[in-house]
């Protein structure tokens, strides 16, 4: 404890408690002196009085202005101003005590034993109240205590009578009992303060951790983005390179006729068409500005499919959908689902890759169940092994290979639904493994 007492640094939480105690103020300076007024009025030269509770006003008044000035210091984060200003505060504490005591003192040594003990008794209470009020700042404690309780025994110390001798003892054994306790109340607010700054820095890091994963987990998309583009476009380019090919030879030969012409320029119109369509879908897909809005269902679902439909394709993998036809409609953040949809197909995509799998079959399927949205994508791949089953939305957690695969999609996946209000699971059916998406319908 004494140790510690040579630091004379704390929170910033503890000092704005200091700083913005106005009751604590409001009884050393302003209270305690109107009652040293009234004690000591009949008792003293009115000039001994007003150089005794004047300064006490005055150090009020400066009291309040330091901690205005202290405030400002906190919330700008200034800390050599701050220390200053907590120097200051803790001068006038020091001073005021001192005076407080000296009041008392006047008080006992003056007035009759009946106007003695009131003194005392609202010393005590006085004392008693900085508990309260300043113990957040345990130098404050101390040097609003120690004074007036050293003056008020001197005081009383000498003095004949049995109120003198109990409050002689209570004055005693006030700082025994006390100060142990202050100092215990102190160390449990510092210690929940540490505990908040240290939950604080964990969320932050969390906040920066999930950050990292977005941008890991948005290269992989890119990359899987591009694939998927590679897709879509090889058998367009194809198609346009046979035309553009064909005419070329066609017209060297002499052979090339314009209704033959026509159609071969019209076939690579229709190829570039379509490629040009594929680029809006992926641009529609891949952009930042996500807003949340009243969304179809259905069309996040055929964005997704739109993405993916080529890739399969060339691995010869049936996607069959059961979607109704009525519209489905929630608000939700534009362009997740699809992505949430585009990782779980892809992981069952590579799966049925993996495994070889003899007609690989990847069923989707929407339904509405009272006010609740349900995908499933389920495939016949065999499913997950059920030991790490519980394991498989945990970030980098993956049964591929490193260079096949982060374990962030379906971390990320989870955590785009959980922000959704929604729900994802995955539990193993008779042929293999069946995700559930839960969204919450919103109008």
């Amino acid at each position: 404890m004494l140790q510690q007492l040579k630091n004379i640094h704390y929170h910033n939480e503890l000092l704005e408690i200091l700083f913005n105690n106005k009751s604590g103020l409001f009884a050393s300076n302003v209270a305690s002196p109107l009652v040293a007024i009234y004690m000591l009025f009949d008792y003293l030269s009115p000039i001994i009085l007003l150089s005794l509770v004047l300064p006490l006003f005055l150090m009020g008044y400066l009291r309040y202005s330091i901690s205005k000035k202290a405030l400002l210091s906190l919330k700008k984060e200034d800390t050599n101003n701050t220390q200053k200003y907590l120097k200051q505060t803790l001068l006038l504490i020091f001073l005021s005590a001192i005076l407080l005591g000296i009041s008392t003192y006047l008080t006992i040594q003056e007035t009759d034993p009946i106007q003695a003990s009131f003194m005392i008794v609202f010393m005590f209470v006085l004392l008693a109240g900085s508990i309260s009020t300043i113990t957040c700042v345990f130098h404050a404690y101390l040097l609003f205590n120690i004074p007036i309780i050293l003056i008020v025994l001197l005081s009383i110390i000498q003095l004949d009578g049995t109120i003198y001798t109990i409050a002689t003892i209570i004055i005693i054994i006030y700082p025994v009992i006390t100060f142990p306790a202050s100092y215990r109340i102190y160390q449990s607010l510092k210690n929940n303060i540490e505990k908040n700054i240290l939950i604080k820095q964990q969320q932050d890091q969390l906040l920066a951790n999930q950050a990292h994963l977005l941008q890991s987990e948005k290269m992989v998309s890119l990359g899987e983005m591009i694939g998927n583009i590679a897709h879509q476009w090889r058998q367009p380019l194809s198609s346009i390179s046979v035309s553009a090919t064909s005419a070329i030879v066609e017209k060297q030969m002499g052979v090339l006729n314009d209704d033959a012409l026509e159609k071969k320029l019209e076939n690579i119109n229709q190829q570039a068409q379509y490629l040009s369509e594929t680029i809006d879908i992926f641009r529609n897909f891949i952009r930042d500005e996500k807003t949340v809005q009243n969304v179809i269902i259905q069309e996040n679902i055929q964005t997704a499919i739109n993405i993916v439909q080529s890739s399969l394709k060339e691995h010869h993998i049936e996607l069959i959908t059961k979607i109704p036809q009525e519209h489905i409609t929630t608000k939700i953040t534009t362009g997740e689902v699809p992505q949430v949809i585009i990782n779980i197909i892809n992981n069952a995509k590579d799966i049925l890759i993996e495994k070889q799998v003899d007609c690989p079959i990847i069923q989707l399927n929407l339904y509405t169940q009272e006010n609740t949205i349900i995908i499933t994508i389920e495939d016949n791949g065999g499913g997950v092994p059920e030991h790490i089953l519980p394991r498989i939305f945990e970030p980098y957690f993956t049964t591929k290979h490193k260079s096949k695969g982060t374990g962030l999609g379906l971390h990320m996946s989870y955590l785009i639904i959980d922000n959704l209000n929604g729900t994802l699971q995955a539990i193993n059916e008779n042929n293999g493994a069946k995700f559930i998406i839960t969204l919450p319908i919103i109008q």
